[in-house]
């Protein structure tokens, strides 16, 4: 018998009524010839003690119908292993056939009905319990093996990738930089043998232009070096900046005489528009200037003969500017995007590589402009052209200030992209206008169908989505939108569900996670907020379903993150100061207390109302599941809850995870 040979087993009976209690023993007396040892409890509270005392019982016989225990609460609260499973065996005695497979699924082993109380019945089921049990630890302890090697080779795997993609980039950028050295180098070498040899007198007209050339590649080569030691300065924390006022028109004037060589021999026409309220500003304006450089001479090398290049500064905000330069060059493809402000790394790389440069120019300038608290960006049409921008203070201060005025900025001036799947037919249609002047870019989408679409041809940074749409359901929806094209990636930020009167709650939420579970979905949810070094990060996962739990924990586990899991909203929100989660991952269709629930109760929780919370479900839910959502929607809207306001809110403070940027959208933003 698994273990317990033929020492007394320890049985726990658990009745309020002596009588029964009395019956239990007997039967289990008179149905085998094992040795007992019985320990009683006649309420929920008196069991639940006596399960956290040494030794722990071998098995529970446990009544549910104890009056001050509803139903499954006892099973719900009795200690559970690190897999969810209960550390002890349970026999249930019931008098109701309804409650025998509810019972199972609550992580009861057996059940016996009250009816059938006969020694060869009781002694069987707790024989079984016993077995059961003992298996189910086994075979847990199996799969959770199993995950944890599947997770160890994906994780290989992916290491493997990044490792094979770094040495690639590695070797490009050794490759590269080879070339970009020894060309101005071969041409100072050259020129100044010529020129030592007496190949050219000093008083014919080539003497001066070789001299031109020495001095050229000079130039160029001392700019490769400054970059090079420029970035490893920014990143190492130890650049220096002399601030000082200046004028922006004349530091722009200054910058496209340097390059009017460059743009004269492509014959290009440059125009610069400066707002008169930025014209002084107080900053280092050697290393503006250096940014400004960048990307001038990034619009002239990629923009045909006879092009135009713009330049534009103009006030953003009461404290800061925005300077845009624009080209008619040969543009950049969407999912190159991202790849732009990425130290080593060219768009035009490799043995077809037509243009000149390092890969370390737009890396430098976006280190620039962060470490003064500011932000870069671009966007772009393939065969149009591109705008390259910075948003930074006119007054450089310490780093707390910019520090603060950078959130300051971001809160005044988001300019990213959503798309708001919404069925408005009966509401005021204010949700996407109040969008709009909160900062974001908004497109607007009624129906499945024409979501889809828009999420394939455009990569938007997030998604709002309405469960319950005109054509199809919202999460059928998000599926196909998860299958393929530019947005597979977004992230969903909102979520609305319409009640039976017609009115709408609205919630903010991180994003939605798939069931069946999706380890690579995982590993990118949680890295938005993972704490770093080596402290612990903790998520707490609410789900009434023990198997989904005991898988999200493995997972979870298996990619260094500790998860408490609890199988009921109301303990989860009881257990919440003491816990500390992170982040919680929230199942959305559960008995009695949904997710809707708890979304709303969070919101009304000052403490824990900013929390990331990532909803977990089916994809394919039931008529009876969107129904319960839809009065769960009711009955929070009913004590105003579900508001538009508390999502604006959220949605105002939300950025794009800059360790997981979507697929490019024609606009980025990076700080």
């Amino acid at each position: 018998m698994s273990g317990l040979g033929r020492q007394a087993m320890r049985v726990l009976i658990v009745d309020d009524n002596a009588l029964d209690r009395a019956d239990a023993k007997a039967a289990l007396l008179n149905g085998s010839n094992r040795l007992y040892q019985f320990i009683e409890a006649s309420s929920a509270d008196e069991a639940l003690h006596l399960c956290a005392q040494s030794p722990l019982p071998d098995c529970i016989v446990l009544d549910l119908g104890l009056p001050d225990a509803y139903e499954f609460e006892v099973l719900k609260r009795l200690p559970r292993d690190e897999h969810n499973l209960l550390t002890i065996p349970v026999v249930v005695l019931t008098a109701s056939r309804g409650l025998n497979q509810a019972a199972l699924r609550a992580g009861a082993q057996e059940y016996v009905g009250k009816a059938w109380l006969l020694p060869d019945t009781l002694t069987q089921a707790v024989e079984n319990a016993v077995e059961r049990h003992h298996m189910a630890r086994v075979l847990q302890a199996q799969r959770h093996q199993a995950d944890l090697a599947a997770l160890k080779r994906l994780e290989l795997e992916s290491e493997n990738r990044q490792i094979q993609e770094a040495n690639r980039l590695k070797s490009q950028f050794l490759a590269n930089m080879s070339h970009e050295l020894r060309t101005p180098l071969t041409a100072i070498i050259g020129f100044a043998d010529l020129l030592r040899m007496g190949a050219v007198p000093p008083d014919a007209p080539k003497h001066a232009i070789f001299l031109g050339h020495i001095a050229t590649s000079g130039r160029h080569l001392l700019r490769l070096i400054n970059d090079v030691l420029d970035l490893a300065k920014v990143e190492s924390g130890k650049f220096e900046f002399f601030p000082e006022s200046f004028d922006l028109s004349v530091l722009v004037t200054e910058v496209q005489d340097i390059l009017q060589t460059q743009i004269q021999r492509k014959h290009l026409r440059m125009v610069a528009d400066i707002e008169p309220s930025v014209r002084t500003l107080v900053l280092d304006p050697a290393r503006l200037k250096q940014v400004l450089y960048n990307y001038l001479s990034n619009a002239i090398k990629f923009t045909p003969e006879g092009g135009l290049i713009s330049v534009r500064a103009h006030a953003s905000g009461p404290r800061h500017f925005r300077i845009e330069v624009e080209d008619t060059g040969i543009g950049i493809a969407v999912p190159d995007l991202p790849r732009l402000f990425t130290a080593y790394q060219q768009l035009d790389a490799g043995s077809t590589k037509r243009y000149e440069g390092s890969g370390l120019g737009l890396a430098l300038t976006q280190r620039l402009v962060a470490a003064q608290g500011g932000s870069v960006g671009a966007r772009s049409t393939l065969g149009v052209g591109s705008v390259f921008h910075l948003v930074m203070n006119r007054n450089h201060g310490n780093d707390q200030t910019r520090s603060a005025e950078a959130e300051d900025r971001q809160a005044t001036a988001i300019d990213h992209r959503l798309l708001v799947i919404h069925d408005d037919r009966d509401d005021p249609p204010e949700f996407v206008p109040r969008l709009t002047a909160a900062g974001f870019i908004v497109d607007a989408a009624k129906t499945g169908e024409y979501a889809v679409q828009r999420a394939n041809e455009r990569a938007y940074d997030a998604i709002t989505l309405d469960l319950l749409l005109p054509d199809q359901c919202g999460l059928e929806t998000l599926l196909k939108i998860r299958d393929g094209g530019l947005s597979r990636e977004a992230p969903v930020v909102g979520m609305t569900m319409r009640a039976n009167t017609g009115a709408a709650a609205t919630f903010a939420i991180t994003d939605v996670l798939c069931k069946p579970i999706r380890t690579d979905e995982i590993v990118g949810a949680m890295a938005r907020f993972r704490r770093p070094g080596t402290s612990p990060t903790k998520v707490m996962v609410i789900d009434d379903d023990p198997l989904a739990l005991d898988l999200m924990r493995a997972t979870l586990k298996a990619i260094g993150i500790d998860a408490d899991c609890l199988l009921d909203g109301r303990e989860a929100l009881r257990e919440l100061d003491w816990r500390l989660p992170d982040a919680i991952i929230l199942d959305l269709v559960m008995p009695e207390f949904d997710g809707f629930a708890v979304l709303d109760a969070l919101q009304r929780m000052p403490a824990w109302r900013h929390t990331p919370v990532f909803v977990w479900t089916g994809m394919t839910l039931t008529d009876a599941d969107y129904s319960g959502l839809a009065r769960s929607a009711h009955t929070i809207l009913s004590k105003r809850g579900g508001s538009l306001e508390g999502t604006l809110d959220a949605l105002r403070r939300w950025r794009p995870s800059p360790a997981l940027l979507p697929i490019a959208d024609v606009q980025i933003d990076l700080p």
